[in-house]
């Protein structure tokens, strides 16, 4: 169940209908998690569900946010930032999250070749379990600076290109390593 800003709840239920755009449990569990960290569970009875297509749109128009083009993100972010900064900050997250997307293939590419002679010719296996953990770690990386970005302990910029700039220092490092 979405909540609005909070996090979604979880119903379970043995059996559940369909009927008129909507799904009805009769009877299941509840569980209801907190942003502090704190779970309540109950019982609940009765609960109806809205299937229609705005139950889908994330809080706080996140969905709308994802599907603007970079120019309106832009100006949309310039226009937020006097009258609107939390709203500013997801603007600027989305638009340099995009840009540093894009540069991401480049810097792979880059940390591939000293990567490539760090490990030899020969181990082809270990390059491979290597250039997956690496690519399982920045993925990791980029969901947590995002979610801290959104969030606001971290600047727009700094949350959208640390991964980038890690995975950057990191082939500066392993190419100064191998002259």
């Amino acid at each position: 169940l979405l909540r609005g800003q909070d996090p979604p709840a979880l119903v379970t239920a043995p059996q559940a209908m369909f009927r008129g755009g909507r799904l009805i449990v009769p009877s299941g569990r509840i569980l209801v998690p907190e942003w502090s960290g704190d779970v309540t569970w109950g019982q609940v009875h009765n609960v109806r569900i809205s299937l229609q297509p705005e139950a889908y749109i994330p809080p706080g128009g996140a969905g709308q946010v994802r599907e603007m083009a970079l120019g309106e993100l832009w100006h949309k972010g310039r226009a937020a930032r006097r009258t609107a900064p939390e709203q500013a900050r997801g603007y600027a997250l989305e638009l340099y999250a995009r840009l540093a997307l894009v540069a991401t293939p480049l810097l792979f590419a880059l940390l591939a070749g000293p990567l490539t002679i760090s490990i030899g010719r020969g181990q082809s296996l270990a390059g491979v379990a290597i250039t997956l953990l690496a690519i399982f770690a920045y993925y990791l990386l980029m969901l947590w600076m995002r979610l801290i970005g959104e969030r606001g302990v971290v600047c727009a910029f700094v949350a959208a290109w640390g991964p980038n700039i890690l995975v950057l220092v990191l082939t500066v490092w392993l190419a100064w390593r191998l002259r």
